[in-house]
């Protein structure tokens, strides 16, 4: 998995089901391995307007986007995504939400899916985890 994709499951349920579906995909000795971002880090507080401004060419034209209204509350991290069509002036707000969770979470979670958590990185080059590490690499094997 890749992306963050992991910060897309906001309810445990989800997340659970999710991991559990992927054991049932794996063989017994396959590998798992996903990133998600580091809640140490807090790296949502600088998802502001001003540092996410940017205007794109794409096939339909130039367009203007940036995320803004972050709101935090228990791991769950609320933002609007904006996009402004220059060509035609339409203005589209993407309303979404993250989750980030421990590595702590993540570990127990995936060892109740029915993997061995073989290591956790701080990123893609096995680097150690550490607090101001952006990311967190898992790497777990189905049992």
């Amino acid at each position: 998995m890749t992306a963050n994709v992991a910060q897309v499951f906001i309810r445990d349920g989800q997340w659970e089901r999710t991991l559990r579906f992927l054991r049932g995909a794996l063989r017994t000795g396959g590998t798992l391995a996903f990133e998600t971002r580091n809640p140490n880090t807090g790296g949502w507080r600088v998802w502001t307007k001003a540092a996410t401004f940017r205007r794109v060419e794409t096939p339909y034209g130039p367009l203007t986007r940036w995320v803004d209204n972050i709101k935090e509350c228990a791991g769950i991290v609320t933002m609007d995504g904006h996009y402004i069509f220059e060509s035609t002036g339409e203005h589209l707000v993407s309303h979404g939400a993250l989750r980030f969770r421990s590595a702590g979470e993540i570990g127990e979670h995936l060892r109740q899916a029915g993997f061995f958590l073989q290591h956790v990185y701080g990123d893609w080059q096995r680097g150690p985890l550490t607090a101001s590490s952006p990311i967190m690499v898992f790497v777990a094997t189905a049992q």
